[in-house]
């Protein structure tokens, strides 16, 4: 009998500078991510802009979502809102930022 197949992840491309946020739509500004991670980044995004609670997110995850906060607050002017102090995973699998070329988890988050 064969094993299950691994379930097919399509990736999804995030814009750094969210596209909501008047972000161009330019090779530069997109990044493959898994959708799971795709969602945490902008869950991230919107919670911190609205100062609401902590949000659990990868390295990767919040390295990217900080990227984002940086590019918006650049294009409207406005001090920079960071989501420090917000948790981050502490597991292991997580890629450190120098390690980022690729998505952290090709099968899901």
């Amino acid at each position: 009998m064969q094993p299950d197949p691994q379930p097919v992840v399509v990736p999804d491309e995030h814009h750094i500078w969210p596209l909501e946020y008047g972000g161009p739509n330019v090779p530069g500004n997109r990044v493959v991510v898994c959708p799971n991670g795709h969602r945490n980044i902008h869950t991230y995004i919107q919670t911190v802009r609205a100062g609401g609670p902590a949000v659990k997110v990868t390295r990767r995850e919040r390295q990217l979502a900080e990227q984002g906060l940086a590019a918006i607050a650049a294009a409207q002017r406005t001090p920079l809102v960071t989501g420090d102090p917000m948790p981050v995973s502490n597991d292991p699998a997580d890629p450190a930022p120098d390690q980022l070329a690729g998505d952290h988890d090709q099968a899901g988050t």
